[in-house]
């Protein structure tokens, strides 16, 4: 069940924040608020930290993830590793680009935590650890996380999440006096935050009646947070939001909206860097994925691919040993998706990107690894 709250004041300066808005749950029309008059059309800039999961073995009741997870030992070992030995560097970089951007915020993609810790007791501390890394970090920013599915993965964590993460994230903002939701906007001037809950049902229509009267001239854009990818942009491209033709009308309904508003998604999930620009009938819309999970400090870029040309089935080949008997499936979602691509870039690699907003234009500096400059800026706005 979700924690229910009354209105918050404010934490801290709302300098701080992306801006302050009204969180809502499913079939709840759109709110929001704003702590203090800003500029129309200001430079700000965001940050923007992909999957996490943060993870500790003692987070794990281990008879139960070898009898109900084996397949999942290993990852959790790997995990804890990260958090222990790597993510704290990522996270030093992080910290710094803040200073130097003036970030107003983290924007943190999903899968914050491993999950699968076996009961609820666990789940629970497993989530406040978590918080707890990131607060004493003093990032000097609030963090607004958008729910991933090692989130809810395991006894407890539905309720680990609803009950600790949800508040946290919701801290500094002037809420309604309605219940919290993992779906929840955040305006800042005329832009818009959509922070999309891609496992709760009701989430496609609360979006629709969200936009339902917004304005697409209105001047702001639209930034759609989710953790998995909308478009599919590499061999993993069955683990995308609505990906399957099962959900094919679904996954219409979602294009022409995000077309319609000119959307900027921002999703995780798959530990890539990958941006891209669908067309729809509507209108074009932009993806950019970013992954924060620093498997080796002395990783290097790999798989850097560039060119709407090299959009296609052969992505596949990319992961050959992922998932064989999904391959024809697999290749079936490229080869759909491909004469709506409009631009594309991918790499293998893992670090951070930070967002810059201007009266006419969206960018996304995109760093890799521990690099202290940018790799790559992007050009976010779709054509």
């Amino acid at each position: 069940m979700h924690t229910s709250l009354n209105r918050r004041k404010l934490l801290g300066s709302s300098a701080g924040l992306i801006g302050l808005g009204v969180l809502k749950g499913p079939g709840s029309s759109l709110a929001t608020t704003s702590a203090a008059p800003s500029a129309s059309g200001s430079n700000w800039s965001f940050s923007l930290l992909g999957d996490v999961h943060f993870d500790r073995l003692e987070h794990h009741d281990f008879d139960w993830v070898k009898r109900e997870q084996p397949n999942d030992v290993r990852q959790i070992e790997i995990y804890s590793h990260i958090t222990e030995h790597n993510l704290p560097a990522l996270m030093h970089n992080v910290k710094r680009t803040i200073a130097a951007h003036h970030c107003t915020s983290v924007v943190q993609l999903g899968d914050l935590v491993e999950g699968l810790c076996g009961n609820e007791k666990l789940a629970r501390q497993h989530c406040a650890d978590a918080i707890g890394f990131f607060k004493d970090l003093d990032l000097g920013v609030p963090v607004r996380v958008t729910k991933g599915n090692h989130d809810v993965t395991g006894p407890g964590s539905v309720a680990a999440y609803n009950d600790i993460v949800v508040p946290w994230v919701a801290e500094g903002l002037d809420l309604a006096p309605e219940p919290l939701a993992a779906h929840f906007t955040i305006k800042h001037d005329r832009d818009l935050f959509v922070y999309f809950d891609a496992y709760d049902s009701a989430s496609l229509e609360w979006f629709e009646k969200l936009v339902k009267d917004r304005d697409p001239a209105s001047g702001g854009r639209l930034f759609f947070v989710v953790h998995p990818p909308v478009v599919a942009y590499n061999a993993r491209s069955a683990w995308c939001l609505f990906g399957k033709e099962r959900d094919r009308e679904k996954r219409q309904r979602l294009y022409q909206l995000l077309g319609r508003h000119h959307a900027i998604v921002l999703c995780g999930h798959l530990h890539k860097y990958a941006f891209v620009e669908r067309e729809t009938s509507a209108g074009n819309f932009t993806q950019l994925a970013v992954s924060g999970i620093a498997y080796h400090l002395d990783d290097k870029p790999e798989d850097l691919i560039s060119g709407v040309e090299n959009y296609g089935p052969d992505l596949v080949d990319l992961e050959p040993g992922h998932s064989p008997e999904t391959v024809a499936e697999r290749r079936a979602i490229l080869e759909r998706e491909r004469p709506f691509i409009r631009r594309y870039d991918y790499g293998n690699f893992w670090g951070h990107a930070v967002v810059r907003i201007s009266p006419g234009n969206v960018h996304a500096d995109i760093y890799q690894l521990l690099g202290e400059q940018p790799w790559k800026t992007i050009p976010l706005l779709p054509a």
